[in-house]
């Protein structure tokens, strides 16, 4: 009898220690987080900076980093010459369509974001005389460094355009420059 509850106790002490290991494990993939700051709301024919945050919140390196800003797709571009990642200073990402697509080991040479490291990449986007509201989503796709093993992590800002205000001299200049005179609105 006595035997059986040490043989019980024994293998309750192993299902524990499984478990504990199991968890610890999970816990030790690369786990990179994304976030974006700017404004929640922009002029038409106006300017506003967003800044992209990447975190490895995570004991393991995160490996093949890509950024991908999806700028909302009416009246929204980004101004050339206004990217700047925090480590590696200024780099154009690739502009698929209303995607921007920064490969941070193609463009800065770095192989991995060490655990509990970040970085930026903050532009700017220009609002044309006939945006509309929309968001900015980012997307970072990774991979853990020691596993291999791919992973994502999305966030967004939710963008009101508002109809007036210091966009009258942008979309004047523009009118302008196609010689219809000035255009207020």
């Amino acid at each position: 009898m006595m035997f059986k509850r040490a043989m019980k106790m024994k293998n309750s002490a192993i299902l524990v220690v499984a478990i504990v290991t199991t968890v610890f494990c999970l816990g030790s993939s690369a786990f990179a987080q994304s976030g974006i700051t700017g404004p929640s709301q922009m002029n038409r024919c106006d300017q506003g900076s967003f800044t992209i945050t990447v975190h490895n919140d995570s004991a393991t390196p995160a490996c093949n980093l890509v950024v991908t800003s999806t700028i909302p797709a009416s009246g929204f571009s980004y101004v050339a010459n206004s990217a700047n990642i925090s480590f590696c200073g200024s780099h154009e990402p690739t502009v698929n369509g209303n995607e921007l697509i920064w490969d941070i080991d193609a463009l800065c040479g770095m192989t991995q974001l060490n655990p509990w490291y970040y970085f930026t990449i903050s532009y700017d986007l220009l609002t044309d005389c006939e945006a509309v509201s929309g968001s900015n989503d980012v997307r970072i796709d990774y991979s853990d460094c020691p596993t291999g093993g791919s992973y994502n992590d999305t966030d967004g800002i939710s963008i009101e355009v508002l109809p007036g205000g210091g966009g009258w001299r942008q979309c004047y200049l523009d009118l302008d420059s196609r010689k219809l005179g000035p255009w207020r609105y």
